[in-house]
């Protein structure tokens, strides 16, 4: 397991990190998704819009509201680290069929980018109406709800129900 964290940290911080693969995609990703949600639930009077080439800040995107920023989105908040612990789990936990595996990788993963956007949708909110609670949320509280999600998908993926036995 150390040697595996290794190797992709490694990999990660020389090869995909400088050409952000796949950071530029889960971060484009993260940032349209806050964007479509928060025009769908008319989070501000005027729409919403972003930049995805920030001269100067090329990890960052951002949300912009009447031609001002409204809330960076940095590659660090895309949840990459997060997905990947998630599913390196799924895959070290033994005695569970593939099949099983690979849907809760792939509907994990889906559950968790939503609840990212979800999440910074969120954070979107704090800044624009309750700056004061902004920080405090953006590291303690809504971190702990994306930890939450992720545990709860490992108990359900672990769980014996529904003739879903160790197989």
């Amino acid at each position: 397991m150390i040697i595996i964290i290794t190797i992709w940290k490694v990999l990660y911080q020389f090869v995909l990190k400088p050409i952000r693969f796949p950071d530029k995609y889960l971060t484009d990703l993260l940032t349209g998704g806050v964007v479509w949600l928060s025009n769908f639930i008319h989070l501000a009077p005027t729409p919403f819009s972003w930049i995805k080439n920030i001269p100067n800040s090329p990890t960052f995107c951002g949300i912009i509201l009447n031609g001002t920023p409204a809330l960076w989105v940095e590659d660090t908040c895309n949840g990459l680290e997060l997905m990947l612990i998630y599913i390196g789990i799924i895959l070290l936990i033994p005695n569970y069929s593939k099949i099983r595996k690979m849907t809760f990788i792939i509907g994990g993963t889906f559950i968790l980018i939503t609840a990212n956007i979800i999440r910074c949708t969120g954070l979107l909110w704090l800044q624009l109406y309750h700056k004061t609670y902004f920080e405090f949320n953006h590291h303690y509280v809504f971190t702990l709800f994306i930890y939450l999600i992720i545990f709860g998908l490992w108990s359900l993926f672990t769980s014996p129900k529904n003739g879903n036995e160790i197989k």
